[in-house]
This record gives structure tokens, C-alpha cells and sequence, in this order.
């Protein structure tokens, strides 16, 4: 079952202002969620929370919760220091 996705305040402002090519990335990659959010590209983000989860593509790293009929985008982030972008 594909889900509904949602962007929090942050992460939508962040996909708002990155270059075109990232931001059809992104939005490649919120509709891969979408379809399988626990998928084998995922992970959990942190060892204490089993709700957020995390996957990297391409130099973007997205946060993510799922639930049952939505996934919520909590945070994305860009690491590409050759365009000067986070240095990992």
C-alpha cells in the first residue's frame, strides 16, 4: 500500500529552496518510501527511537516516520562537499 507524504514545516522549507536535480531526488526518494518505508535501502535513525527511520541516497540523508497510512519527512539533509554542501 503506497502512503500519503507529508513534509514537516523544516524539511518543506529545505525542499523548497535545494537546486532542481536535488529536489526531483527527493522527491524520487519520499515516493520509494512511500511505496516500502521499511525497505532494504532503510534503517532505523537512532538506536534509542524504533520509529524514525533513516535512508542516504545520492548524497541526501532523509528522516523519516511511518506510519500506517502516512510517511512524515522530518528532516532532510544534503553531503556533497565537492559542491559545498555538509562535509561528512
Amino acid at each position: 500500500m503506497k502512503r500519503c507524504v507529508h513534509f514537516t514545516e523544516q524539511a518543506g522549507r529545505f525542499r523548497d529552496c535545494i537546486p532542481a536535480e536535488d529536489r526531483k531526488t527527493l522527491l524520487h526518494i519520499a515516493d520509494q518510501i512511500a511505496s516500502d518505508p521499511h525497505g532494504p535501502d532503510t534503517h532505523l535513525a537512532y538506536r534509542d527511537d524504533d520509529a524514525i527511520r533513516s535512508t542516504w541516497v545520492e548524497g541526501l540523508m532523509v528522516n523519516y516516520l511511518a506510519t500506517p497510512s502516512a510517511v512524515v519527512i522530518i528532516e532532510v539533509d544534503i553531503y556533497d562537499a565537492s559542491r559545498g554542501f555538509n562535509i561528512v
